[in-house]
């Protein structure tokens, strides 16, 4: 079963996260503005 997030930021659509078997991938809508840019590679942390 895939899933599908959808992301955005104040600055508008980014893209989405694509989920299956396990795997993520992170694809960017092709009209998406650097501003709308994320950075998925250091979620915060709690603890």
């Amino acid at each position: 079963m895939m899933t599908t997030l959808q992301v955005a930021t104040p600055q508008g659509e980014s893209g989405r996260i694509v989920s299956s078997a396990g795997d993520y991938l992170f694809r960017y809508h092709h009209d998406a503005s650097i501003q709308a840019a994320v950075s998925i590679a250091n979620a915060p942390t709690h603890g």
